[in-house]
């Protein structure tokens, strides 16, 4: 019943940020999680209050399924959580909580699940996981 996702950007960037977050709460799955922090750090995308909240549950759902996706794009997907929460932190202050969260479960993913593609530590340009 919903509309396909905007995989062109041809839409406003707070609507296509609406659109991505009614799919990831209807389909929980890495794919979406990958469209709502794509569309919160596009350009034009407005942060409300609940902004911190959708990254924090997209960067829980892409880091349970970290195994699914490549590490590069695991990264930048993860770096894009943490900076956005942190920006969010200065207006809101309980996005800190959440992106202390979201690197504890970073770790704990990492010592339970070790990726085959990963051989030590992941690093693209100068992030590190």
């Amino acid at each position: 019943m919903l509309p396909l996702l905007d995989s062109k950007g041809e839409l406003n960037a707070n609507l296509r940020l609406t659109l991505h977050q009614t799919h990831l709460l209807f389909n929980p799955i890495w794919q979406t999680a990958w469209y709502v922090l794509e569309a919160v750090v596009s350009t034009g995308s407005i942060h409300v209050f609940l902004t911190p909240h959708w990254v924090y549950r997209a960067g829980t759902i892409l880091l349970k399924d970290m195994n699914k996706v490549l590490p590069g794009n695991l990264i930048q997907l993860y770096s894009n959580a943490v900076v956005v929460l942190e920006l969010s932190s200065w207006k809101w202050g309980s996005a800190a909580a959440l992106s202390a969260s979201l690197s504890n479960l970073l770790e704990h993913m990492k010592s339970t699940f070790k990726p085959p593609l990963w051989e030590g530590e992941l690093q693209n340009y100068d992030v590190r996981l």
